[in-house]
């Protein structure tokens, strides 16, 4: 199950359309790439021993991430704390 991430803009009605288009394509390619995370982690994180190896596999993936980020300027932390806020849960609710 995926989520849509919507947003509203906090101009009355003026949304700039390139930002739009590009929060879109952002969503959208994250949607595809999760989905392809979720299906290898549901293939391992089946037992204590195999959520312990996800749970390093993604620690590994999120410093490399941030390495790379920081490489190219780009801030990554505020934004995937508030997509953990978003996703958090949606499983166990």
């Amino acid at each position: 199950m995926v989520k849509k991430n919507v947003r509203k803009s906090s101009k009355a009605g003026k949304v700039n359309v390139s930002v739009n288009r590009e929060a879109e394509e952002l969503l959208l390619m994250g949607n595809a790439l999760g989905e392809q995370l979720l299906n290898l982690l549901s293939q391992v994180a089946t037992t204590p021993r195999g959520i312990g190896a996800a749970t390093s596999a993604l620690a590994m993936a999120w410093a490399t991430l941030k390495d790379v980020a920081t490489c190219e300027c780009v801030e990554v932390e505020s934004l995937f704390e508030s997509e953990v806020a978003f996703y958090e849960g949606a499983i166990v609710e």
